[in-house]
């Protein structure tokens, strides 16, 4: 019995010199708790879900001090280590542009502890394409090279909006005739650049109604019209010849012409007038303008072609045609002659 109390007695002393000891530094033992031997797991922000192509993905570890390891190709597990070729080290958010499973793990820097593997999907959500807007302004310029059957055709580009997208490609149509209705599928003639392009073998003194469109993945844009008149004016005409001195009643002048073409003159120095149509032709002319019809014999009193001015004269000559398209009338620029002399005949 009195080793029992002995004991006891020396249990008491030794527990309370080591209260007193840390009584000392400042530390109560209820106070400590054990080191944990785990990590926390990776947070991901976004947390999995869908996401917009292009967004982005951050991985957070609620651990001071540690290091986030993941992979990518939604099959194998980080290590945690960078021994994996799968996996890489996270220092910066993770872009998505396609669907995605992330995979991560979080390790102290002296690579002792881990956390669980963290497993996020990421789907990206559908590019859902508009329609584009109709493209504006055409506008229609002869080619240089063949202006007759060549024409330049340009617009401006189709406006993008919260209804419409951008269009990958620009179809331009047409067909004959000032009040055609033209589709798609009218001669199409893909952009010679991206508000541009060139439409060849046209016929002349013909009416054409374009159509431009946008066009990408969802569908054909509206269509932008315009009118496009291929008229071709007359050639100015020339005289053979061009300013004489004439010795005789034989001698005469031509007026040289394209075919088909109405040319009407002066001799009094006046300009000539084109007159009015009748019934789809030219009227007759008001003096002094004349309708060419046969080379003009020098001093040919009787059809009034001789020159009032003391048998000098200059001739003044326009062509014109009419087009059938619309009746318009085409002319070319009024030329003027050398000086004639009928001295002979006065």
């Amino acid at each position: 019995m009195k080793n029992k109390n002995i004991l006891i007695i020396v249990m008491f002393v030794l527990f309370a010199s080591f209260v007193t000891c840390d009584a000392r530094n400042g530390t109560n033992i209820d106070e400590i708790s054990p080191e944990s031997d785990s990590i926390s797991d990776p947070v991901f922000t976004p947390d999995g879900g869908e996401l917009d192509s292009g967004s982005t993905v951050t991985i957070s570890s609620p651990t001071d001090g540690t290091m986030i390891y993941y992979t990518t190709d939604g099959t194998s597990n980080p290590v945690g280590d960078g021994s994996a070729n799968t996996e890489a080290k996270y220092t910066n958010p993770i872009l998505i542009n396609s669907d995605t499973v992330i995979k991560a793990i979080a390790v102290n820097t002296e690579m002792t502890k881990k956390s669980s593997v963290v497993e996020r999907s990421f789907t990206v959500k559908p590019i859902v394409v508009k329609k584009p807007n109709a493209p504006t302004n055409i506008n229609f310029r002869k080619d240089e090279t063949n202006p007759n059957t060549t024409v330049e055709v340009s617009w401006a580009e189709s406006k993008i909006d919260g209804e419409h997208d951008a269009p990958t490609e620009y179809i331009v149509c047409y067909k004959k005739g000032s009040g055609a209705s033209v589709s798609i599928t009218d001669n199409p003639h893909k952009e010679f650049e991206n508000t541009k392009s060139i439409i060849s073998t046209l016929q002349e003194d013909t009416i054409y109604t374009f159509a431009v469109f946008g066009k990408n993945s969802a569908g054909n844009s509206e269509a932008l019209v315009g009118k496009y008149k291929n008229f071709i004016p007359p050639s100015n005409p020339s005289f053979n010849p061009d300013g004489e001195s004439f010795e005789d009643y034989n001698k005469t002048i031509k007026i040289i012409t394209d075919p088909c073409v109405s040319t009407f003159y002066t001799f009094d120095g006046s300009d000539p007038e084109v007159p009015n149509l009748e019934n789809g032709a030219f009227a007759r002319p008001n003096e002094p303008t004349k309708l060419y019809q046969n080379p003009i014999r020098a001093g040919d009193v009787s059809n009034n072609n001789y020159c009032p001015d003391n048998c000098l004269c200059i001739i003044k000559a326009i062509s014109a045609k009419i087009c059938n398209d619309d009746g318009s009338i085409l002319k070319s620029d009024i030329v003027e002659s050398k000086s004639f002399d009928f001295s002979f005949g006065c």
